[in-house]
């Protein structure tokens, strides 16, 4: 999530988790102060073509974008991606806000069926992938030993008690800086299988 605002003199990156609450209100105390002018989104730009349909407010979500094969398509190209909002996704939540605040918008990653988004379950059999997977910053020996020193169960426990549990914070920039420490750790350290 990059927005460009009028205090800003270059970007602003948010690190967001997606479905995250505590990220979506984060962001958006973030947007209030900043109030950004554009709003650059991590979604393939090749979606870029539903960005009315997704801000238009008979959309209600939870609703996805999914992104099918081409009837020619085989082997490494028959993947189905998805790519899901619900009401406190971040990216939903920014969109709703750049609609809200006439703010433009722009999707900026990679195109849904390049070869880089594809994501590949660990079990390798068919069924859609969701674009935005986030395995990798869970299952690492990173995050099991942030688990243990926090004495939680698991990681969506660990997840909850390092970020759901501040949703109420209007402390934007530390929350993001907490959150920007935590998923470059989880992915340096995502080799190792735990």
């Amino acid at each position: 999530m990059c927005p460009v605002g009028d205090n800003a003199q270059r970007p602003v990156l948010f690190p967001i988790r997606h479905h995250s609450p505590a990220c979506s209100a984060a962001l958006v105390c973030a947007f209030d102060e900043l109030r950004p002018r554009q709003v650059l989104i991590e979604a393939p730009v090749d979606f870029a073509f539903l960005i009315d349909t997704l801000v238009d407010p008979a959309t209600r979500p939870p609703v996805a974008i999914v992104s099918l094969p081409s009837s020619l398509a085989s082997g490494e190209d028959d993947h189905i991606a998805t790519y899901p909002f619900c009401a406190h996704s971040p990216e939903f939540v920014a969109l709703a806000w750049a609609r809200d605040n006439h703010a433009r918008l722009a999707f900026i990653d990679l195109p849904a069926r390049h070869s880089a988004m594809r994501r590949h379950r660990q079990d390798r059999k068919s069924a859609p992938a969701p674009l935005l997977a986030e395995w990798r910053f869970d299952h690492n020996a990173y995050v099991a030993e942030l688990c243990a020193r926090r004495g939680v169960a698991s990681v969506a426990a660990l997840w909850d008690a390092l970020f759901e549990s501040q949703i109420r914070t209007h402390n934007w920039r530390g929350f993001f800086e907490s959150v920007s420490t935590y998923c470059p750790s989880s992915t340096v350290h995502a080799d190792v299988s735990v």
